[in-house]
């Protein structure tokens, strides 16, 4: 009885390192996805600048210019975007933040 335990205890060991392992196995995976945040970053800075702006009472040249601003940052990330490389060879990720943006 004493040894099944043991090796029960052994053999979950066992399996939840391979676990372990085998998840730590795919490196690059968030530095890949942390490529897209500063596009989003710099998209939704420029959103809060002309949302404030609007809000505010800001002129209308003012807030034009940053409505300006705003598209030209998205449109500059989604063309960045569509230029990076798929995941491993998967494009999916980086088509759906394209189409987000």
């Amino acid at each position: 009885m004493k040894n099944l335990r043991l090796t029960l205890v052994a053999l979950f060991a066992l399996a939840t390192y391979s676990f372990h392992l085998n998840a730590q196995t795919t490196p690059g995976a968030v530095e890949y996805m942390n490529g897209f945040d500063e596009s989003y970053r710099s998209i939704k800075d420029d959103t809060w600048q002309y949302l404030k702006a609007i809000t505010r009472g800001k002129g209308a040249r003012k807030v034009d210019a940053k409505r300006q601003k705003l598209i030209g940052e998205i449109s500059s990330a989604k063309s960045a975007t569509a230029k990076k490389p798929g995941f491993k060879g998967d494009v999916a990720y980086r088509d759906i933040v394209s189409s987000y943006f």
